[in-house]
């Protein structure tokens, strides 16, 4: 029987680094999956994998398995890992990002693959159509306002415009209930779409 996470998670604490590369083997790949997901760029995501890796290994001693599972512990260190990558390249926005993808370490980690997977992209799979792409462009693929200005059609200004909704209106659908209750909203936020669109022209 193989041993499970915090047999290994207990054995790496006391220096046995064969349990250390044993917890590494066992979650690169998901850990990989979990934030090219996020990011879609490989190496970008390589860059965050290794520093997700990197504060497991600093911060492997202050790993209680009674306070969590290891799995949910280090999925809190990649949403934290994804956090700074975000708030460095997107300092200048108004809106804190851990509203907008509620990525402040309060929210449950994971507990499988499929809703790892899936994490961020529910908030942005509620969002009307135009706020999506205007955010998966610029946050997601660290496209250029010019370069999402030629993808969408639009102009620059109204780009600076759309992604600013784009990031309030993330952050109050994050306000209003969690995640795991959000599905009705979805055609709400695709009605609004309309009347944001209404609105601007």
């Amino acid at each position: 029987m193989s041993p499970t996470d915090e047999m290994l998670a207990r054995a790496a604490q006391e220096g046995d680094r064969q349990a250390l590369s044993s917890l590494y083997r066992r979650y690169l790949d998901q850990v990989y999956r979990f934030l090219y997901a996020r990011l879609g760029n490989r190496p970008q995501t390589e860059d965050l994998t290794a520093e997700v890796f990197r504060r497991m290994l600093d911060s492997l001693s202050h790993y209680d398995p009674l306070k969590g599972s290891f799995r949910g512990w280090l999925y809190g260190l990649a949403r934290h890992v994804l956090t700074d990558f975000w708030r460095r390249a997107y300092r200048v926005q108004e809106l804190p990002l851990e509203e907008f993808l509620d990525l402040d370490g309060t929210a449950t980690p994971p507990d499988d693959s499929s809703q790892a997977q899936h994490w961020a992209s529910q908030l942005l799979a509620l969002l009307p159509d135009s706020y999506r792409q205007v955010l998966e462009l610029r946050i997601l693929q660290s496209r250029s306002v010019s370069e999402t200005a030629e993808i969408m059609q639009i102009s620059a200004n109204y780009v600076k415009v759309l992604q600013h909704r784009a990031l309030k209106k993330a952050a109050s659908l994050a306000q209003q209930v969690p995640l795991a209750e959000q599905a009705p909203l979805a055609e709400q936020a695709a009605d609004q779409e309309q009347g944001d669109h209404d609105e601007s022209h």
